[in-house]
């Protein structure tokens, strides 16, 4: 049995969403990095696991790859969905 991840669901749909948009635009982490006023590492931290970083952090990155970035917070929980209709999180590909 594979081990249970402890991302939670939102930032693996956020990582996701980051990296098929990447994907289909054809960039490097390092270019999104350079347009986003970021690390490398940084980028790649965004697409493995976000949970921990700052919104305005992935709102940057969000913004170079033409995404926006929607924060919820309830009184348990603050969630962020990063969307785009034409980039699924389950499926990369370019849009048309």
């Amino acid at each position: 049995m594979p081990a249970r991840s402890t991302t939670p669901f939102f930032a693996r749909l956020i990582a996701s969403r980051l990296y098929a948009a990447r994907r289909a635009q054809g960039l490097t982490q390092a270019a999104v990095a350079q347009a986003a006023g970021v690390r490398t590492a940084t980028v790649c931290q965004a697409e493995n696991n976000p949970a921990h970083m700052q919104l305005e952090t992935l709102a940057k990155i969000a913004a170079v790859l033409h995404l926006t970035v929607t924060a919820q917070a309830t009184d348990e929980t603050t969630a962020a969905a990063i969307a785009n209709p034409r980039i699924s999180a389950q499926s990369p590909h370019k849009p048309d």
